[in-house]
């Protein structure tokens, strides 16, 4: 398998919500074996958040908004496993 990009976690230190997905995130070895988390901070003047996402947690995978609040753990694996496979079938096709 290729190196997949990170996974882009954006949070507010004041957010519960936000605790809780970085928690999850943490304990979850299935999706930690695949790709990297990257905590990313809301109102931090030298991050750009995409303009979808508009308050935290927000889960982003290669751009697109993947979770909003605090994820299942499995689901998130199969979503990014289920996101990887159709791109790279449409590179083989393509």
């Amino acid at each position: 398998m290729t190196e997949l990009p990170p996974l882009d976690v954006w949070v507010t230190d004041e957010c519960p919500a936000c605790a809780r997905t970085l928690k999850v995130l943490d304990s979850c070895e299935c999706l930690r074996a695949v790709v990297s988390v990257c905590v990313r901070r809301l109102g931090d003047p030298r991050e750009r958040p995409p303009l979808s996402v508009v308050g935290g947690p927000a889960v982003v995978f290669q751009g697109k908004i993947i979770s909003l609040g605090t994820p299942d753990c499995v689901d998130l694996f199969k979503r990014i496993m289920l996101i990887t496979r159709s791109r790279a079938e449409m590179e083989d096709d393509g």
